[in-house]
């Protein structure tokens, strides 16, 4: 007799080696069975019966763990020491199982995953997850879901944490360089709506990158981590000499107007490179993803929603709502340079942090 493994079971276990996740097999089946369903699934690694595992000292057991991915002739204890070894060596265990035997170590693991077909009730009420279809490729989809939202909710607080950061610094540092203030309060505001609301809205609908479970695991800690900050302090303050280069410029260039109208000139100037520069960031984190700029039309559209709507605000009778003033070719072509090339370093920075992180 033969309980044969469903076909997708063998690219669903090749999919967990991509995503650097680890299948022990634990089965009270004979040792010579359960290494030939390990083989037809393309579970790999070494073998040991459950009782001449329980008998070595502590030590050998992590040894043994590191190397052996199938367990023959287990018992609910052997289940249940695997599982607490695994987590007192840093690892996150999901344990899954459809008797009695494996509610113990279903309840002992980080998530317990019951059969909801063909799992004892018992089974069932000591999981936090029971699959209806009881169907393990289920478990490695939810796996992959997991993934992409916690990117996308990765990248929404990415973009809004640097984005207002940058903003910060901008004032900050205009008033204590002593230079008139970058943008109004009104352009404040202005500017959180348009780059805050509905592109930053539309980075959450992001669909997963094909590599996302490609990726190694992501350690159980905060969204934005030490490291994470660190980038994002370096990107804001990128920004930050960005606009203050190109607003310093714009005195400049601008000394000879007079009054407000100098004034609207160089604050429309930073006011509108800010905005760009915001807007761009967003594909800066998309590309750590490997999403192409096109595969989110949703943030296609925000993006373009808001250029219009800086557009109006200088080219149109809101202008005067605003304080803003008519820009002309040779201002664009410093912003959408400056713009441009801040995207470049800004890629650059991100491949440079992640390289760094790969090495450590």
């Amino acid at each position: 007799m033969i309980d044969p493994p469903r076909d997708e079971v063998k690219e669903s276990i090749q999919k967990c080696k991509e995503a650097g996740i680890k299948i022990i097999m634990l089965t009270g089946d004979n040792l010579h069975t359960a290494k030939a369903i390990a083989r037809e699934v393309g579970i790999e690694g070494d073998s040991m019966k459950g009782a001449d595992f329980a008998i070595l000292t502590k030590e050998e057991q992590l040894r043994v763990l590191e190397k052996t991915n199938i367990f023959a002739r287990v018992d609910p204890g052997h289940k249940l020491l695997i599982v607490e070894l695994l987590q007192k060596n840093g690892e996150i265990v999901a344990m899954t199982g459809d008797g009695v035997n494996d509610a113990p170590a279903i309840k002992k693991a980080d998530i317990g995953i019951a059969m909801g077909i063909r799992g004892t009730d018992v089974t069932k009420e000591t999981s936090e997850m029971i699959l209806l279809d009881d169907n393990f490729s289920t478990i490695v989809n939810a796996i992959e879901e997991g993934r992409g939202i916690r990117a996308n909710i990765s990248k929404f607080v990415n973009y809004l944490v640097s984005s207002n950061l940058a903003e910060v610094m901008i004032i900050a540092a205009a008033i204590f360089l002593t230079l008139p203030l970058p943008m109004t309060a009104v352009m404040l505001l202005w500017l959180n709506l348009i780059t805050d609301g509905l592109p930053a809205l539309a980075l959450g609908l992001d669909k997963n990158s094909n590599q996302i479970m490609k990726r190694s695991p992501t350690k159980v800690d905060n969204i934005v981590g030490k490291d994470a900050m660190i980038k994002l302090f370096s990107i804001a303050a990128l920004i930050t000499v960005a606009v203050l280069g190109l607003f310093y410029w714009a005195t400049r260039e601008y000394s000879y107007l007079e009054g407000n109208l100098f004034l609207s000139k160089i604050q429309t100037i930073a006011f509108t490179t800010v905005i760009l520069m915001e807007l761009v960031r967003l594909q800066a984190i998309r590309s750590q993803y490997k999403l192409g700029i096109f595969s989110n039309k949703y943030l296609v559209f925000a993006v373009l929603a808001s250029i219009v709507l800086q557009i109006a605000v200088i080219y149109t009778p809101l202008s005067s709502f605003f304080g803003t003033t008519f820009l002309n070719v040779k201002d664009w072509i410093f912003i959408v340079g400056t713009t441009f090339l801040i995207f470049i370093i800004n890629i650059f920075v991100i491949k440079l942090h992640d390289k760094k992180s790969k090495a450590a």
